[in-house]
């Protein structure tokens, strides 16, 4: 590959090719991977990528990384410094970082093992990534409503969409389908709200501040690559402060419909995090989590916002398969709490 392949590769990618002056790379070979571009030449195999997030957002995730490094996770995609000694780039066309490429292939989500063995991954990564206590000034308030309040809000949003049934003649399938389910949903966010509550939820966001808890963001077999029975953890763009158990839960909220919630995959999950985490699960809270329609809550909040290209019927379609996981949910959630 010569330099003009080169060169309309990055373009093709969106990346200004006079970025690799700043790194003085030498590239014989460009080929865009997913969400970066893998460069080779004499001196090793690097990963660019171009982001789209403020300035501040990115020095964050480079303290966050540097964290890590410092605690022991050497897995962890250090970003390379600039001929300049900077960790990434500003540029007029945006924002760019470099690591040092990592060989693997995503896991495939299908197979419990590897979905249990990355829970003790993420462990791992929250153990290590506690007490960092770096400026988050770009963490809009928006993006730090507690749990709670994001409940609070998906109910408003559930009543206006009931409402809209009501005044709209022409019946639209999700509408039509949250009205009909509106008291199991309704009831469920009270019953979850009022736990919340009880069990401290305020307090244990509070106490993440404190503590510098930090979560991945994006925890998801993606971003994950598993290379010679070892499993590294990439793409740290959306690291932010956080508690810890909340996002296990939301990991398990994705994977375990996979397993039709069987309780013995839920349970070695939970062990095999805890082995990571270095404590045991505080298994009533994350019950408490299990039972909120957290997937009934972002289809109503991308459907009332519009923050979703989809269609009615793919609204319906998701919203009919979540009413018929929350049943599955709720009972592996009492069989977590009886032990």
């Amino acid at each position: 590959m010569d330099y003009d392949d080169v060169r309309r590769q990055l373009m093709a990618y969106g990346a200004d090719p006079s970025i690799l002056d700043e790194y003085a790379c030498v590239v014989d070979c460009a080929t865009i991977v997913r969400d970066v571009v893998k460069l080779s030449g004499p001196y090793g195999t690097f990963a660019l990528k171009k982001v789209y997030i403020d300035k501040g957002r990115l020095e964050y995730i480079h303290q966050v990384t540097e964290h890590l490094l410092r605690c022991g996770h050497e897995s962890v995609p250090r970003m390379l410094k600039t001929r300049y000694g900077d960790a990434y780039v500003v540029h007029p066309s945006g924002l760019y970082y470099m690591t040092d490429w990592r060989q693997g292939r995503c896991p495939p989500a299908q197979y419990a093992h590897h979905i249990i063995a990355l829970a003790r991954e993420l462990g791992i990564w929250h153990r290590h990534a506690t007490g960092f206590y770096g400026s988050s000034t770009w963490y809009a308030a928006e993006e730090d409503r507690s749990l709670i309040q994001r409940l609070t809000e998906g109910k408003k949003a559930l009543g206006v969409i009931r409402d809209s049934v009501i005044q709209d003649e022409a019946i639209m399938p999700f509408p039509e389908l949250i009205r009909a389910h509106y008291e199991t949903i309704a009831n469920r966010l009270d019953e979850v709200t009022a736990r919340a509550y009880a069990q401290g939820f305020v307090q244990m966001e509070a106490d993440a501040r404190s503590r510098g808890f930090v979560c991945h963001g994006a925890y998801t077999v993606d971003n994950v690559l598993y290379h010679s029975g070892k499993y590294h953890i990439r793409n740290y763009d959306h690291v932010h402060p956080g508690v810890p158990l909340f996002e296990l839960t939301v990991y398990i909220h994705r994977y375990m419909p996979l397993f039709d919630w069987n309780v013995d995959v839920l349970d070695a999950i939970l062990d095999a995090y805890a082995a990571g985490i270095g404590e045991a699960c505080n298994q009533s809270v994350v019950s408490t989590i299990l039972l909120m329609p957290i997937e009934a809550l972002q289809l109503i909040e991308g459907y009332v916002n519009r923050m979703m290209d989809w269609g009615e019927y793919e609204f319906a379609v998701r919203m009919e398969r979540e009413l018929r996981l929350l049943a599955l949910r709720e009972r592996a959630a009492e069989e977590l709490v009886r032990g």
